[in-house]
């Protein structure tokens, strides 16, 4: 007989718990802020996915808490073979090579200037905000970069802000 808990039900009741682990969890793994949050919804969303499928006597607190730690260690892992990946190859450096000025809506001096703010960001973000400029979807970017398609538009959205946010600093228009 499957777990009767609704989406809402569970994550009501479970969801501080995950955020409070997390914290720690991320904290001991020495994550940002940003990743924590995401491995918190991924961890929520998995286990929302697999409850209909345990049996009634099951410990969801249990199961919700090894799901967790499982993409904890999954981030962690990920993170130290990535250092070495997609962002060597591009010499840390962000350019438009790649992109055609016909396609590109600035002109030269303005996709400098643009890949200059990127370049001034921190690494995560400049590598995902390089494979997003380059053309590669959602999807592409979470399997070249072994993240969720979430994760992938989350950190997406919060580089683009941050970028935004550096460019008007930087009184770039």
């Amino acid at each position: 007989m499957p777990y009767k808990l609704t989406p809402e039900q569970i994550e009501r009741s479970l969801f501080p718990q995950l955020e409070r682990r997390g914290r720690y969890l991320g904290h001991y793994y020495n994550m940002s802020r940003e990743d924590v949050q995401d491995i918190i919804n991924d961890s929520l969303i998995k286990l929302i996915e697999n409850c209909p499928r345990l049996d009634a006597g099951a410990n969801i607190e249990a199961y919700a808490e090894t799901i967790l730690h499982n993409k904890f260690k999954d981030m962690a892992r990920e993170k130290t073979t990535r250092r070495t990946s997609t962002f060597s190859e591009t010499n840390n450096e962000i350019g438009f090579e790649n992109i055609p000025p016909e396609e590109s809506d600035f002109s030269h001096d303005e996709r400098e200037g643009l890949a200059t703010l990127i370049n001034a960001l921190d690494r995560s973000c400049s590598e995902i905000l390089h494979l997003n400029i380059q053309g590669y979807t959602y999807k592409q970017i979470a399997e070249r970069l072994r993240l969720t398609l979430g994760t992938v538009m989350s950190k997406i959205n919060r580089c683009k802000n941050k970028l935004i946010h550096l460019a008007n600093e930087e009184g770039f228009r």
